[in-house]
């Protein structure tokens, strides 16, 4: 699963690939919101991403979904 992450005062995102599910996720998030903690995201490709739950504007949540092939409509 992807994970978008819209930092506040930075025009860029970060990108997280994790395994997570996103019911777990949304758990993590909301806890570390509520208590002004670090979230602390394990990436397949990029290893440990830690993010300032204070300094979150979004959270997007990209589901994997299987690529199509062909020119059907």
């Amino acid at each position: 699963m992807k994970i978008k992450i819209g930092l506040r005062q930075n025009s860029q995102e970060l990108v997280v690939e994790t395994e997570k599910d996103a019911q777990a996720l949304a758990q993590q998030v909301s806890a570390a919101a509520k208590e002004l903690q670090t979230l602390v995201f394990e990436s397949e490709k990029h290893g440990t991403v830690l993010v300032p739950a204070n300094g979150i504007a979004y959270l997007q949540v990209v589901t994997d979904e299987p690529r199509k092939v062909g020119f059907g409509l």
